[in-house]
């Protein structure tokens, strides 16, 4: 014990001896420090602890394998979508999504946010509701209706209780607000989004996401 408490008294003596050192040291533990413990964050939100949503382990990601360059490929077009539609499948339901930026108008200001563009029955598959109004619906499609995250309801609607009334400009354009989802919600669990709304056709790909059907896993 006599040992170790001479060889860090001997250590602070080489520390403050020689402040140079002792400032490269402490910035170099205090780098190593911060990216080992953003790493085990990312690592711990996205690989270790299981998405926020009842029977999450039923959730997977539905991908082509291009055997011509050996790889998984997650990105699909709606058309192909619709044919995996059609076939026998281990999934009980599936939805297609693809990122798209909006810009919310509030006064004078247009604000840029995360737009999710979803199947109708997207948010069903995760089975979570909003915490004001509904989620869109198929006859939906065809409407200028959103639902917004609780951050925009409070941050630009002062928690407005008559928001499912009101029809707010997104990309200037008149929207129907019809759902506002829950407070710190995110479906992907990877990127903040702040507005969703419902499609049918897009000329660009989409990932696709599904539950499997009772009694089945993903291996």
């Amino acid at each position: 014990m006599e040992k170790i408490i001479d060889d860090i008294k001997y250590g602070f003596r080489n520390l403050f001896g020689n402040p140079t050192f002792t400032l490269i040291a402490i910035v170099t533990l205090s780098l190593g420090i911060g990216a080992t413990t953003a790493m085990f964050t990312l690592v711990n939100n996205v690989l270790l602890k299981p998405l926020p949503f009842p029977n999450a382990e039923e959730l997977v990601y539905v991908s082509t394998f291009n055997k011509k360059n050996n790889q998984l490929d997650r990105s699909l077009n709606i058309g192909f979508f619709e044919q995996i539609q059609e076939t026998e499948k281990p999934l009980q339901d599936m939805a297609y999504y693809a990122y798209d930026q909006a810009t919310l108008a509030h006064g004078d200001q247009q604000t840029p946010f995360t737009l999710l563009i979803t199947r109708h029955n997207f948010l069903s598959l995760f089975d979570v509701k909003p915490e004001l109004g509904r989620w869109y619906e198929e006859s939906d499609l065809n409407k200028q209706t959103i639902v917004i995250s609780h951050t925009i309801w409070t941050d630009y609607f002062d928690q407005d209780p008559n928001i499912l009334e009101r029809t707010i400009q997104i990309n200037k354009q008149d929207y129907d607000v019809i759902g506002v989802m829950p407070y710190n919600y995110s479906n992907t669990g990877y990127t903040s989004v702040d507005l969703w709304t419902p499609i049918n056709e897009l000329n660009r790909q989409v990932n696709v996401v599904g539950r499997l059907k009772p009694g089945l896993n993903p291996q």
